[in-house]
């Protein structure tokens, strides 16, 4: 049984948390099960602000603040912004005042290129490790830009890996990845290495991820021939985030519950919070669909699953340095990636952060040093990377 807290608690550091009406409870083997209703601790005074305090990006010319498809954001303890342009094939840096410094790496091949390049992380010794999907391997760089090393990737390949890299860099220095085992189950795997640079990587440890199917539509031409497929829009799935704080988050979206596991597969807390589920308009379908109703224009249909008539809970999810958990959820268009859902490292709701921009769910955002660094996108769809800063009360 759960035990009702309603006007005190404490925090995770042993400071008060008033006015908490969840409860908190420890299963026999050690889980906690953290229940929140569907509002949160802070009011109007002690609401949380994020600020923005530096957008880069122009809409045209050449400049190094022109972006294809950015894949990664990232900062140094100095300030610096290093911003991951796929298309560019090249990592650039800008200072804290948004001027361009230099660029890492270019397209290609040979030592320090990338091919396809889909995220970068910092390892616990300040090295920058990129993501190379196209060359199958990581690239290691220092904060100077030179190139350190690069090791081949030693696992089969995902998909959606050759978009997105959905893994990082542990506090040890160990950096983690997604593969595909035999039996075709994703596995997070932990590669060997640590404060010295080692000759070659190979898989230390594995656990299996969860996996949940994603139903699909199948479009097809005006004979009936299969054109394209994607997935049903607002089906539930299963979003993940690795924290490099030796953690995974994870949880299907079908409810707002979210799963806190360490690196070996060890279950810590579950999160959950009373939520009211946003329907599914015309209108969400119609831009959902866009790019396959060329084909219906032809004569050509949809076929498979009807969509959820509402929206799942949360988009994306991610923890700053500090341990405090960001969630995303569904909301009305005007609003969506505009709001944020926090909880204290306990699991705590606290309440939602209004943005004063958009941030996309590519790449994610990083939350560091009581500052977020994030992609947004203008009206005519051109990416921008926006620094702002967190004003906790």
């Amino acid at each position: 049984m759960g035990v009702a807290l309603f006007t005190m608690a404490c925090g995770h550091d042993g400071t008060p948390v008033s006015g908490w009406a969840g409860t908190m409870d420890t299963l026999p083997g050690g889980v906690i099960i953290v229940d929140n209703p569907s509002s949160g601790i802070w009011d109007s005074s002690s609401t949380w602000r994020i600020d923005e305090q530096m957008v880069i990006g122009a809409q045209e010319g050449g400049g190094p603040d022109v972006f294809g498809s950015v894949r990664g954001v990232e900062a140094d303890l100095t300030g610096r912004v290093y911003v991951l342009d796929r298309i560019a094939s090249e990592v650039r840096v800008f200072n804290r005042d948004g001027q361009f410094v230099r660029s890492v790496g270019r397209a290609g091949g040979g030592p320090g290129e990338f091919r396809m390049a889909a995220g970068m992380s910092w390892d616990s010794e300040g090295r920058l490790w990129v993501a190379d999907m196209g060359n199958a391997r990581f690239s290691v760089f220092d904060t100077t830009g030179q190139f350190l090393a690069s090791y081949r990737r030693p696992l089969s390949n995902v998909s959606d890996l050759r978009v997105r890299w959905h893994g990082g860099v542990d506090t040890a220095g160990r950096p983690y990845d997604y593969g595909v085992s035999r039996e075709r189950q994703l596995r997070l795997l932990r590669l060997e290495s640590a404060k010295t640079l080692p000759s070659t990587l190979a898989v230390a440890d594995t656990f299996h991820v969860p996996v949940y199917e994603k139903p699909e539509l199948e479009v097809l031409d005006a004979r009936g021939q299969i054109r394209a497929s994607m997935p049903v829009p607002f089906a539930p799935e299963i979003v993940r985030y690795l924290d490099p704080r030796d953690y995974v988050w994870w949880g299907l979206n079908r409810d707002y519950e979210i799963v806190q596991q360490t690196f070996e597969g060890d279950s810590v807390r579950i999160i959950r919070r009373i939520f009211a589920p946003v329907a599914v308009t015309q209108a969400d379908l119609d831009s959902a669909l866009g790019p396959m109703q060329v084909f219906v224009g032809r004569g050509g249909r949809i076929r498979g699953p009807s969509s959820p008539p509402v929206k799942p809970a949360f988009r994306w999810i991610t923890t700053d340095d500090q341990g405090w958990l960001w969630v995303c959820p569904y909301t009305q268009p005007a609003d969506q990636d505009r709001v944020l859902d926090v909880f204290d490292p306990s699991g705590r709701y606290l309440g939602r952060v209004r943005l004063p921009f958009q941030l996309t769910p590519l790449p994610l955002p990083v939350f560091r040093g009581g500052m977020v660094y994030g992609v947004t996108r203008d009206s005519l769809g051109v990416n921008h990377v926006v620094v702002g800063r967190v004003t906790k009360h």
